[in-house]
């Protein structure tokens, strides 16, 4: 491989990661601007805000593991990042918000550390499953802060332009 080509590779991962980070980083901001009983109570149609941050939690955890079944030479596929059913109802209180938090940044960086274990070529290459699958989850984030987004303004629901079966908690509440 050429220097040229290392650098291109190198420079693509920088932009994918960095894409990445954006889409995680406005989730974040958009959580941040919630009020405490959009945390507790149902905020985007079923789903509080503790509800979407355990799901994306949960999204994180299962992509790093396929990651790093991939990497063992299992390949499963893309991970489910469904949003079509409700969540589990569960009790809430504003005293699970930081744990919540601290499992969301947990599992995230379990998902870099994952990532980082693949090659600027890998992560690269054309039609290849890691960039698929952080595309994904960079979709995943967008999806959902976008919902937050749209919720804050009351507007009715986020625009969609994610992949085709990637669908957000129902904004109709």
């Amino acid at each position: 491989m050429s220097d040229d080509d290392t650098r291109v590779r190198a420079d693509e991962r920088r932009r994918l990661l960095a894409e990445f980070e954006l889409e995680r980083n406005q989730l974040l901001r958009n959580i941040e601007t919630c009020r405490l009983r959009d945390f507790t109570h149902p905020f985007i149609g079923e789903w509080s805000v503790l509800d979407i941050v355990d799901h994306v939690a949960k999204s994180d955890a299962a992509a790093a593991a396929t990651l790093r079944a991939y990497r063992g030479g299992r390949v499963e596929g893309l991970p489910s990042f469904s949003c079509d059913e409700p969540p589990t109802p569960t009790p809430r209180d504003v005293g699970q918000l930081s744990p919540a938090l601290e499992r969301l940044q947990q599992t995230r960086d379990a998902l870099v550390n994952a990532i980082a274990e693949f090659s600027d070529e890998e992560l690269t290459a054309e039609g290849s499953f890691p960039p698929q699958l952080i595309q994904a989850c960079t979709e995943h984030d967008k999806l959902h802060w976008h919902d937050i987004a749209a919720k804050l303004a009351g507007m009715a629901a986020a625009r969609r332009n994610g992949p085709p079966g990637q669908q957000s908690p129902s904004s109709d509440s």
